[in-house]
């Protein structure tokens, strides 16, 4: 899971379990985004949740919290 973007200069995710751990986190202007794994094993299925910081060439600063379900 990754987010697609353009036209922003800084981007930060951060990936969390249910019970606000966190499980992944990646920053940069390119990113590969989460495989799934936590500490290289396979995450279990069950409800997470995705933050994402970014800011634009404008220098505004955005963000979104949204909350998925892993089922594989």
């Amino acid at each position: 899971m990754r987010p697609v973007f353009r036209g922003l200069k800084k981007v930060r995710i951060d990936m969390y379990d249910t019970w606000g751990s966190l499980v992944y986190s990646e920053e940069g202007e390119t990113l590969k985004g989460w495989d799934g794994k936590i500490n290289g094993v396979q995450a279990e299925n069950g409800n997470y949740f995705c933050k994402v910081q970014s800011e634009t060439f404008y220098n505004l600063s955005l963000e979104s919290v949204q909350p998925f379900t892993l089922i594989k």
